[in-house]
């Protein structure tokens, strides 16, 4: 159960590589739950704890599997998962690290034997990013998952700097990339306007501006929404709707603009 559940590996004591395959606290529950049936009933030792005879030290009674160490590593292992952890900058570099690291899949559905016998290849290099975007809109504008979920292209703006007024910026259009004006990404910024927070349910939502972070490109958000309109762009000639879409096949996703990803599909 460590073995397969556990974040860190049992041999090093250090964290698992994000491609080593791991289940999740409820198939850890279900084993350990599997595993205290097997004593309890196969071999009667019922459902007590596991405890040191008072009368005879040295010897053990009680069920193994419900011993205050295991419980203790359960609770351990719960609050991990049942506490909305909070991500930080070393967790999205290696989740950065690992999306570029990613190839680009063919597109269409993956056998089932080959996806038992390699469980990483969940998804490609596409629907990486699309998470990664995720993730880091997430945590920069501290966002529920629900709140970013609904975010729709038409609550995104690009924006470049005018390079004649100060402080003025201009709305980012296709025949501005056409011209002859070369741009630095520190010039570019993002608009982003959302139509719904749990906290401001009656709108007055100021917009959020995001700008380049050049020297940290796993936490540049900017960044992170050119590449992910990029990537829309090859599948969606015309960009609209949600931005998280559903997933289609190992490596690609829904062309309807109403087929927004679920908070579900996010869950071991």
């Amino acid at each position: 159960m460590e073995s397969r559940c556990d974040e860190n590996d049992i041999w090093t004591g250090k964290a698992k590589d994000p491609s080593v395959p791991r289940a999740t606290y409820g198939t850890a529950q279900k084993m350990r739950a599997a595993i205290s049936h097997k004593f309890g009933r196969d071999y009667q030792l019922g459902t007590q704890p596991w405890l040191e005879h008072p009368a005879k030290p040295g010897i053990f009674i009680g069920n193994p599997s419900l011993s205050v160490t295991i419980s203790q590593y359960m609770i351990r292992a719960g609050e991990a998962v049942m506490s909305a952890r909070a991500m930080d900058e070393p967790t999205m570099k290696r989740l950065w690290e690992f999306a570029w690291s990613t190839d680009r899949k063919e597109f269409g559905p993956i056998l089932r034997k080959r996806k038992a016998e390699n469980p990483s290849e969940w998804a490609g290099f596409l629907l990486r990013e699309m998470l990664y975007l995720l993730y880091l809109l997430s945590m920069l504008c501290l966002l529920r998952y629900d709140e970013a979920l609904r975010i729709t292209w038409a609550d995104v703006t690009f924006q470049v700097q005018d390079l004649l007024i100060k402080n003025h910026w201009l709305d980012a259009t296709p025949e501005l990339f056409t011209s002859q004006v070369s741009y630095q990404s520190t010039q570019f910024r993002v608009k982003l306007e959302l139509p719904f927070r749990k906290t401001h349910q009656y709108g007055g939502i100021a917009p959020f501006y995001i700008y380049a972070d050049p020297d940290r490109p796993w936490m540049c958000l900017l960044r992170a929404f050119a590449i992910w309109w990029l990537l829309a762009h090859e599948r969606h000639r015309e960009l609209n709707g949600f931005i998280f879409r559903k997933k289609i096949g190992v490596d690609s996703i829904s062309v309807s603009p109403t087929d927004c990803m679920v908070s579900s599909s996010l869950k071991g």
